[in-house]
């Protein structure tokens, strides 16, 4: 068997000859920086085709040698990573994400970049409210999108929907009868509710179901309640928890507020303000929950925290987890680890929702 470095090396080498220019996502970061004219695109095809044809396989190997001295001490995790997850598909993703990761959008082009993506990208755009004026929140443009003529009937402020409602990012298929999503029913913690449109998405998924948003960040929080006011019948089964969730209850938090990119830390910074957290164990038990089903979490790096404090009610539900773990490579890694030790009931699956390095999540199936 070919172990996770031999792949990584192997997949590193044959992206010694690529250069992408279109290989990034505008709405996400803005206008593309490189700007390319006709000369210089000639003069790249023919740059590729000379490194295919005359560039060694020993210059190759050891160009991906070099840029894996960038992640070296997190390789002996990231195998165990590599040989934890269940499926084929999932380790191969592994290898691209990482190869992502090291080499940017210049040199690899992740899977999701394909002319579908672009494709429902340009419908999704059709379904904002035309006559409708843009909220903003912390520097990002909040449209309003009318999702009734994809069969949800569903309004709602966000800064696109394609993630949410399209890739389906909190929804993996494991075979053709099998997949880890919210179902009828099912009680369901939103660890990062932001704007609310996964709030809305797993409201709409349970049925008579309940969800218990966590956000505690002030401006998101005006753009959630909003949201809650255009789906009033959706807005019964959610109730909003204003708290952070950490490892333990009632730690001071320093609270950053940057839209969706917000954060709850430990350390003091310059900030906006800070919140007393809460764990899901306390939640959970304060609030007399008789079951939980399902955990999604993105929460800008206090995943880890969060499910340390989740401990027990983990053990006694088993719920489905849909955690994110793209922050930074210690979550790639520190996470997977973490509920492969604790949990040993996990299955453990990787899905990737974008065209960069963001909205990788880590979906736990109990056995």
């Amino acid at each position: 068997m070919i172990l996770f470095k031999e792949k990584l090396i192997e997949e590193i080498s044959k992206s010694y000859c690529n250069y992408y220019t279109n290989n990034y996502d505008e709405l996400r970061f803005g206008p593309n920086p490189e700007t390319v004219n006709y000369i210089t695109k000639i003069f790249n095809f023919f740059k590729k085709i000379f490194y295919t044809l005359f560039v060694s396989s020993n210059k190759k190997k050891k160009y991906a040698l070099n840029v894996l001295t960038n992640i070296s001490a997190y390789l002996n995790k990231l195998e165990q990573l590599y040989l934890s997850l269940d499926d084929v598909w999932s380790k191969e993703l592994l290898i691209q994400i990482i190869t992502f990761r090291l080499l940017g959008h210049k040199k690899y082009k992740l899977p999701l970049n394909n002319s579908s993506f672009w494709k429902t990208r340009k419908f999704c755009r059709t379904l904002i409210v035309k006559k409708s004026k843009p909220k903003k929140c912390q520097g990002w443009l909040l449209n309003l999108f009318n999702l009734k003529s994809i069969g949800l009937n569903i309004r709602l402020y966000c800064i696109d929907i394609q993630s949410i409602f399209f890739t389906k990012q909190y929804e993996y298929i494991i075979s053709e009868n099998k997949k880890i999503a919210a179902k009828k029913n099912d009680v369901v913690l939103d660890a990062g509710g932001c704007f609310g449109d996964t709030t809305l998405y797993f409201a709409n998924l349970v049925g008579k179901g309940k969800i218990y948003t966590f956000e505690p960040i002030s401006n998101n929080l005006k753009i959630l309640k909003f949201n809650m006011k255009l789906n009033p019948l959706l807005a019964k089964k959610i109730k909003i928890v204003k708290k952070p969730l950490w490892s333990i209850s009632d730690k001071k938090l320093t609270l950053i507020d940057r839209g969706p990119g917000s954060k709850s830390l430990v350390k003091t910074q310059n900030s906006n303000y800070s919140k007393l957290s809460i764990s899901i164990d306390d939640f959970v038990k304060n609030n007399r929950i008789s079951k939980v089903d399902f955990i999604k979490m993105d929460i800008e790096g206090a995943e880890l925290p969060a499910l340390k404090g989740g401990k027990n009610t983990i053990k006694k539900f088993r719920p489905k987890l849909a955690i994110s773990i793209y922050h930074s490579l210690d979550d790639f890694v520190d996470i997977p680890l973490y509920i492969k030790k604790n949990f040993p009931f996990y299955k453990l699956y990787l899905k990737h929702n974008s065209i960069h390095n963001e909205e990788t999540i880590l979906f736990a199936q109990p056995i």
